[in-house]
């Protein structure tokens, strides 16, 4: 991953009350302590910063290992199956991933790992299935794979935009982010949802996730 500069907060605006910040800080902590070595492991793995991992276990989870919901997201940063198989891929055929990464991932999917690198495309199948993802350490490594891939690609004159990164990790590795500036990618994201505004401005806000763990 590169080495860019993370400018925080990236906006004005923010999602959380400052009377909300103590009882954050002190989730974001928990989360820190509980899967300090899954985070730990993940942040050297692939360079993706531990502040951002636990801001995504955050906002996707609330720190709940088992979380679910209806649409198959699944674990600590919310993954569903095909989106875990193609971070996966998407690493390998990119040459990013680490015999270390392979490591630790063959522990979960053993001989179905080298059925995902052997694939060509991305709707080939899917060898990830939804109770690999209640691993917390397969989890958190996948999930920040995905969070390197998609900051590497959002290094705007040495800076890092990540209300896109945050973006696209929300709504799909496809999605197009737009907007030269901060305000211009938020009012995409407003006319896309509010749900997807107001995840953006809960990390990179005022008063954002990643800002509260400096």
């Amino acid at each position: 991953m590169a080495n860019l500069e993370l400018t925080l907060p990236f906006t004005d605006q923010g999602y959380y009350p400052t009377t909300d910040i103590p009882s954050i800080k002190k989730k974001l902590g928990s989360i820190a302590s509980d899967f300090f070595n899954e985070i730990k492991q993940a942040e050297t793995l692939t360079n993706v910063p531990a502040a951002i991992i636990i801001s995504i276990i955050f906002a996707e989870s609330g720190g709940v290992k088992d979380a679910a919901n209806k649409s198959g997201s699944t674990g600590l940063m919310q993954l569903k199956p095909q989106s875990a198989n193609d971070t996966i891929l998407l690493e390998y055929k990119k040459d990013r991933l680490s015999q270390d990464e392979k490591t630790v991932l063959r522990k979960v999917l053993d001989d179905r790992l080298d059925s995902i690198l052997s694939m060509n495309n991305l709707s080939d199948g899917c060898y990830v299935y939804q109770d690999d993802l209640l691993d917390t350490e397969f989890n958190i490594l996948c999930g920040s794979i995905l969070l390197g891939l998609l900051i590497d690609q959002h290094d705007e004159n040495g800076v890092l935009r990540l209300d896109k990164v945050i973006m696209r990790y929300n709504r799909g590795y496809f999605f197009k982010p737009k907007g030269e500036t901060a305000i211009e990618t938020l009012a995409q994201a407003k006319q896309v949802s509010s749900e997807l505004y107001n995840y953006i401005l809960k990390i990179t806000g005022v008063n954002g996730l990643i800002e509260l763990q400096a």
